[in-house]
């Protein structure tokens, strides 16, 4: 009975999966010649993409690439069209130059396996570009170094070598296969093509019931006796069973390596604007370091979120040279919120933190997004986060502008009560004392208001301190959002991380690695400090320190010789 039903189970289709970006486009219609399903919406073929070859359909792989998004949203931003490949300048001299200075935001070469070879290569061209992108692929393990290195490669025949000419001699796209096959085994392109997918696919027996017509085409085209003929032709088909299995097309290849140049091309000519868009197209924290990384090699300061230059992304202001933070980041705060901040702050002019108090009052922005935005020292523009407290206290106290009366014993700082006596009436009708102000007109309100902004600013307080205000930042943000761009905090150090090196032969601690970020630039860096100095004056992840002497070593290491702890 198991064995009945196991028979009858064996080979059942028990689910059905698509191809993540692959299209049939055909000029005959698929549903009635070969039969479609409906999967969650989308309707797709009977067939799977083995088959689709073998019938002579065609099949589109549609990838969807961030750094696509990248290009159009960078030409958005600098009002130009998506341009076509032939408005390009592909040959670009100080393009090519800047592409090896650095691998960030460059397709395909942001790995450091990928961007070495792409380095010591030093590519020139586009097809230069393509054969550094393809030998990265497994099937260039076997001639990768030497590519790269430049040294030519002899083949069985010089046959061989014309038709590799411009690769170098080597073996390296699919076309190249194609290519033997067509013009020198004397094989249809499609024949060819279903030759090489079937030995990248290991089905030797279509590889096997072609060989005779391989061997037969190749004998005619080579001057060599047949025996040495065949010697040859076999030589090569065994290069192409070692190679075949996970090579790139050379039309794929050279389309992956023209949005790199346009990366590379944008990130040279309009790096604010392209790393902006990088940063706004971040699918994760490590894409995130890395835009900030790429802003650091091109001396590009990005700022934490500031009242009239952040939107809900990062923006970049042309005005004071600066990419800035957004503020859809923050907890509670909707992209709306955002940009109606930003958008009110170029509509109106507020000289005063009292007025746009007022303005903001009228949008959809609430007290707990407010607070927030105090605390991350948003407003740095109207004051200090003590003195808008104090600011954002009075504009709650007197209603928003709404009040109508104010009871006396509330009034408590003398100097308050001093102005309110001369917006409003404090007496009764007989003359004696009231126990409530009360204000004729909110313009009374508002004018008692703006004096008694003026009396918060003339006392000049003292900001919070440091240290609370980057726990702010952490608490809201996420991240360190500190940034004083004085170049006298530029060695005053908060530190991220702080963690114990240990020797590889005796497990002691010889030292600690610490991850710092600097005040004054905004800057990160990893530096190492020795545990004889360390323990006279140990550190820990959120101290602030201030560095008083950095060395570097012969291994381009920092070492922290002498520091304050601050904080």
């Amino acid at each position: 009975d198991i064995f009945y039903y196991f028979e009858g189970l064996l080979g059942t289709k028990v689910s059905q999966s698509i191809h993540p970006a692959g299209m049939v486009i055909s000029p005959v219609t698929l549903a009635d010649n070969y039969g479609v399903f409906d999967k969650d919406g989308d309707i797709c073929l009977m067939l799977d993409m083995d088959e689709v070859h073998d019938i002579g359909l065609v099949k589109y792989d549609f990838l969807i690439l961030s750094n696509i998004e990248i290009i159009r949203n960078t030409y958005r931003m600098l009002g130009k069209p998506y341009p076509k490949s032939h408005e390009i300048n592909w040959n670009d001299e100080k393009v090519w130059d800047d592409m090896i200075k650095c691998p960030i935001g460059i397709f395909q070469m942001e790995s450091d396996f990928s961007f070495q070879l792409l380095k010591k290569f030093k590519p020139r061209s586009i097809f230069d570009m393509s054969l550094v992108t393809a030998c990265i692929r497994p099937s260039g393990a076997s001639y990768r170094e030497d590519l790269i290195s430049r040294i030519k490669h002899k083949n069985p025949s010089k046959i061989i070598d014309d038709i590799l000419s411009e690769n170098n001699g080597y073996l390296v796209y699919q076309e190249d296969i194609i290519k033997f096959l067509q013009e020198v085994c004397g094989l249809t392109g499609s024949e060819a093509d279903t030759v090489r997918r079937g030995i990248a696919k290991k089905k030797m027996d279509i590889l096997e019931s072609m060989m005779p017509r391989i061997l037969e085409g190749y004998c005619l085209k080579s001057d060599k006796p047949k025996e040495e003929a065949e010697r040859e032709a076999n030589e090569f088909i065994k290069i192409i069973e070692d190679a075949s299995s996970y090579m790139f097309g050379y039309n794929h290849s050279v389309a992956y390596c023209m949005i790199g140049y346009m990366c590379a091309y944008l990130r040279y000519y309009y790096p604010y604007e392209f790393i902006t868009c990088y940063l706004n197209n971040a699918s994760s924290e490590e894409d995130v370091k890395k835009g900030t990384e790429l802003a650091q090699v091109y001396g590009i300061k990005i700022s934490p979120p500031k009242y009239g230059i952040s939107k809900d992304n990062y923006n970049y202001d042309k005005e004071q040279r600066v990419i800035v933070k957004g503020l859809s980041s923050i907890k509670y705060f909707s992209s709306k919120a955002a940009n109606e901040l930003f958008e009110l702050s170029k509509a109106e002019n507020p000289a005063t933190f009292l007025e746009l108090l007022f303005l903001i009052s009228q949008t959809s922005i609430n007290s707990r997004q407010l607070d927030a935005l105090i605390k991350i020292d948003f407003f740095s523009k109207f004051g200090n986060c003590r003195e808008i407290c104090a600011i954002k206290e009075l504009f709650e106290f007197f209603k928003e502008g709404n009040i109508k009366s104010i009871k006396k014993e509330s009034v408590k700082n003398v100097n308050i009560k001093n102005i309110v006596d001369k917006y409003a009436n404090g007496k009764r009708k007989d003359g004696s004392e009231a126990a409530l102000y009360s204000f004729k007109s909110p313009d009374n309100v508002r004018e008692c208001m703006l004096e008694c902004e003026a009396y918060v600013y003339s006392l000049h307080m003292d900001d919070l301190e440091l240290k609370v205000k980057i726990q702010n930042t952490l608490d809201i943000l996420g991240y360190v959002g500190v940034l004083t761009n004085n170049q006298s905090d530029i060695r005053r150090l908060v530190i991220a991380d702080c963690q114990p090196m240990k020797s590889k032969t005796t497990g002691g601690v010889w030292g600690y690695r610490l991850k710092t970020i600097s005040i004054g630039s905004g800057k990160t860096a990893q530096i190492t400090v020795t545990s004889r100095i360390y323990d006279r004056q140990p550190i820990k992840k959120g101290d602030i320190i201030y560095a008083n002497t950095v060395n570097k070593n012969s291994m381009g290491y920092w070492y922290l010789q002498k520091y304050d702890i601050e904080y």
